[in-house]
């Protein structure tokens, strides 16, 4: 017990260091660097510095969770990771506000490229690499033009599209490539024994063999309708990667006690039709996401069995019908 408190407490120092170090880094390149380096370099130690808060703050919301039991609450850690995103961007605010940090700049950080920049930074520290690349890239794009506007008489563009572009394009394709080789099932779920997979001339879509009941679909670009009709449905999971799913549980039967079924949507989404007597319990932990239950409301509830719903939505969601 107390080695796991040891360990607790050096994890929320080593968290509070590395939030300290982003914001002095940030500091240290907006009042000083800006005048000895080039805007190309200055513009990728602002977002070092970002991400590196970002990750600080995500690990002290994990520090959190983890000693305090709370993981049986959904969207706690991203409770603790918003609190600690909302009080950087009030300091942020404050230093803008009172002369510390350039004027200048706040155009550059109150923007919603920096809002799609941070969200890919919350995406990689919660180990969704391709959302998170994705939305990195897409936010460090538009904050280009924002990033100009400070340094005027700098030709960043050119040099940004001719040199640090593509820096950012080979970074990210490593980051995939060796997440994909660490980890194959997390993306592609090839495991010849229980995954059927295909790969068309518009995306690819694996289904693990359903058994007894239980049923696992990965879909990533892609999309598909399923009828599920085995007498009992015993859960299992659904991950849609910028694609969707289509579920009708409405021809089968619940097992006495909890049943759980997990749903990932990044950038898709999941519907999913099921009986309106069924007893149903979301546990929901989403970024930009959500889930919702339109069922029509009824008395004649079965409350000897409960399907349990985790849900984890990134731009993205999860839909009962």
């Amino acid at each position: 017990m107390e080695t796991k408190t040891n360990k607790s407490v050096l994890l929320s120092v080593l968290a509070l260091a590395v939030m300290a170090g982003g914001g002095w880094l940030l500091g240290w390149t907006v009042n000083t660097l800006r005048f000895t380096l080039d805007p190309g370099l200055i513009f990728i130690l602002v977002l070092v510095s970002v991400f590196l808060y970002v990750i600080g703050a995500s690990l002290m919301g994990r520090v959190v969770v983890q000693t305090g039991g709370h993981w049986k609450y959904g969207g706690f850690h991203n409770g603790i990771l918003f609190a600690l995103l909302a009080v950087g961007t009030g300091c942020l605010l404050l230093c803008l506000n009172s002369g510390v940090f350039p004027m200048a700049w706040k155009y550059f950080f109150i923007s919603w490229p920096m809002a799609l920049f941070v969200l890919g930074c919350c995406g990689l520290c919660k180990l969704h690499h391709v959302p998170g690349i994705i939305m990195i890239s897409v936010g460090t794009f538009f904050l280009v033009p924002r990033f100009s506007g400070i340094f005027p008489g700098a030709s960043f563009n050119g040099q940004f599209f001719s040199t640090w572009w593509p820096v950012f394009i080979i970074i990210g394709g490593l980051l995939i490539f060796f997440s994909i080789l660490l980890k194959p099932k997390k993306f592609f779920h090839a495991h010849h024994r229980h995954t059927k997979g295909c790969w068309d001339e518009n995306h690819f879509t694996t289904q693990e063999e359903n058994r007894d009941g239980k049923i696992n679909y990965k879909l990533i670009l892609s999309g598909t309708e399923q009828v599920i009709l085995d007498p009992v449905f015993k859960g299992g999971t659904i991950e849609a990667v910028l694609g969707g799913l289509e579920l009708d549980l409405r021809r089968t039967t619940l097992p006495e006690g909890d049943t759980f079924l997990f749903v990932k949507a990044v950038l898709g989404g999941v519907d999913i039709q099921m009986p309106e007597e069924w007893n149903i319990e979301v546990r929901s932990d989403s970024i930009l996401g959500g889930i919702s239950d339109d069922r029509i409301k009824v008395r004649e509830i079965d409350y000897t069995r409960k399907l349990i719903i985790v849900a984890n939505a990134v731009f993205g969601g999860v839909t009962i019908r």
